[in-house]
């Protein structure tokens, strides 16, 4: 054989190993994790004159009840937040000892202002008035470089990172998931049993000259949809795959599935209704109805609807009504008062 075709042979397979590496790498990009729920192996535990301590979760005192409070940020591992008064907190383990201690300001990240629930793998820690993240194990995990780090709302396992009045995404591993340039960042609340919010998406502001600007990136930060809607809201719809969005520019709303557009900006109000699967759309004072494909059922002209499963009743401005099933064939025009869904 040539020495010309040997070297042709060796580039084909070289190209081959680089493009299934790359495809490899690509598929594990987009791998869920599964949501797992954590084990609860400890519980705060309250003395009758109102003190806190922890035990376990086969009847061992493992914090005598002495303490103001106890947050148990994880209740799988062994890491108590022990409170001696209102401002004053250490760390301890389930043999009592202190943690954390060659550190400053550590701070378990609370992940929703309603409740609370922390991150469950990191705390923060701040030094050199910079902000870092640690593991339960007291391992760096992220140095202290960021201006602010807190739990990203409507995606706890993220860190929202702030860095010079701009903010990213980092991932619990304290990747950098979202590039820190942006002025604002929220998950959009998507949440399944099976995998959490792995699923929730981001919507991520940027501040012009007239106001916010939001752009949607997917759940692996893909950005799907571009920075120039006014607002943008997620579907919380779980029967498949696809990521329907509420957009609205110039006050009109309009409907996207992924990136490719559903229902024309043409509306000042849309809901999605579930029990139904379909979308109701208002302009002015009339209503009307899509199916999830964007496919018009009824037009735009009724005074007033009413949704019952598969079924829907309208009414018309001269007082008459009709009822229609959810793929827009007409059922009746008789005259009823209202129409509801049978109890089983």
């Amino acid at each position: 054989m040539k020495k010309s075709a040997k070297i042709m042979i060796a580039i084909i397979v070289l190209v081959i190993i680089i493009v299934a590496i790359v495809i490899i790498m690509n598929r594990k990009k987009h791998i869920l994790e599964e949501y797992i729920k954590p084990e609860y192996n400890y519980f705060a535990m309250y003395s009758t004159d109102g003190k806190v301590g922890v035990i376990s979760k086969s009847g061992k005192v493992l914090i005598q009840p002495e303490y103001l409070d106890v947050f148990i940020p994880n209740p799988s591992k062994p890491v108590f937040v022990c409170y001696t008064n209102s401002d004053t907190y250490r760390f301890l383990n389930d043999k009592g000892e202190e943690l954390y201690k060659d550190y400053e300001g550590v701070t378990a990240l609370q992940t929703s202002d309603l409740n609370l629930d922390f991150e469950k793998s990191v705390f923060r820690f701040k030094k050199d008035d910079k902000y870092g993240l640690i593991d339960y194990d007291g391992n760096i995990v992220v140095s202290a470089s960021y201006d602010e780090l807190t739990s990203l709302k409507n995606r706890p396992g993220e860190i929202l990172a702030k860095k010079n009045e701009k903010v990213g995404v980092l991932d619990a591993h304290g990747q950098v998931k979202i590039e820190v340039k942006y002025d604002s960042i929220i998950g959009d609340e998507y949440f399944t049993e099976d995998y959490g919010y792995t699923k929730a998406g981001y919507i991520v502001g940027t501040k012009g000259e007239n106001g916010f600007t939001y752009s949607y990136f997917n759940n692996f930060a893909e950005k799907v949809l571009e920075g120039n809607f006014e607002s943008i809201s997620r579907v919380l719809k779980y029967d498949d795959d696809n990521i329907y969005l509420i957009v609205m520019t110039n006050g009109k709303k309009g409907v996207y599935k992924n990136s490719k557009k559903l229902i024309d900006q043409n509306y000042q109000n849309i809901n999605y209704a579930d029990s139904s699967k379909i979308f109701v759309v208002k302009r002015n004072t009339h209503y009307g109805i899509f199916n999830t494909n964007g496919k018009q059922i009824l037009p735009v002209k009724y005074k007033a609807y009413n949704l019952a499963g598969d079924y829907i009743s309208v009414e018309n401005y001269d007082g008459s009504k009709e009822l229609y099933d959810v793929n827009g064939n007409k059922v009746s025009t008789l005259n009823y008062r209202s129409v509801q869904a049978s109890r089983k």
